[in-house]
């Protein structure tokens, strides 16, 4: 099945179903929905997390997470969303990705992964560690542009099940929904943008932190 890519527009897809979009609000509808909470996520900062390797580490995030949070203020649908990994533009997330590879060389390896579980490092390695490794985010941007249109085509029936806040020491609750936003998704992705694009998606839940349950159906 060959993939459908659109390059080049949806910097302007994004900004202008944004601007365009109907007047009545996703929270209007979420109590017709019963959304599924999904497992609780929760810190806990390793010993050998010196204050002084704390100190240091999340000195080196703060770059990131201002150009993050400059972005959440330029789009303010990214501020109501548990799982924006698909709402950023491409530019928007090589971007964002260039600051995450910046905390490695700041920090050093070994200082990020003792204190991986403090709230703002972990924040941005569920965010980005994945999709931005050199060694993954070829493969994943090559279908991230066709998956942010199936994103855009079912905003209206998807993007309430990711309704929420996706903010360090704010995401106790970032996996309510994720799999009903799954299942709502997979189909127009198989369809639009094929098997291997549905991995990608699947893959990038998992590492965000949240569980799919795709091996239990696998029992089934």
């Amino acid at each position: 099945m060959e993939r459908t890519v659109t390059k080049g527009t949806n910097n302007n897809q994004l900004k202008n179903f944004e601007n365009n979009k109907p007047n009545h609000s996703i929270e209007s509808e979420i109590h017709l929905v019963k959304i599924f909470d999904g497992e609780l996520f929760s810190y806990q900062l390793s010993t050998e997390c010196t204050k002084e390797m704390q100190n240091k580490t999340r000195l080196c995030v703060q770059p990131l997470m201002i150009s993050w949070q400059n972005m959440r203020q330029q789009r303010p649908i990214l501020k109501n969303i548990s799982f924006p990994m698909y709402k950023y533009t491409r530019q928007e997330l090589l971007e964002l990705c260039d600051g995450y590879a910046n905390i490695f060389l700041c920090a050093g390896f070994e200082s990020i992964t003792i204190c991986l579980n403090d709230e703002l490092i972990r924040f941005a390695r569920d965010h980005f560690g994945y999709i931005c490794t050199p060694q993954n985010i070829k493969r994943f941007m090559e279908y991230y542009e066709c998956i942010i249109d199936v994103a855009i085509a079912n905003n209206e029936n998807c993007q309430i099940f990711i309704s929420g806040i996706a903010e360090p020491g704010k995401d106790l609750k970032k996996c309510r929904g994720i799999r009903q936003y799954y299942s709502c998704m997979k189909p127009e992705i198989i369809q639009k943008c094929g098997n291997e694009a549905l991995k990608e998606f699947e893959t990038s839940v998992i590492e965000y932190g949240c569980d799919l349950g795709l091996n239990d159906l696998l029992h089934y």
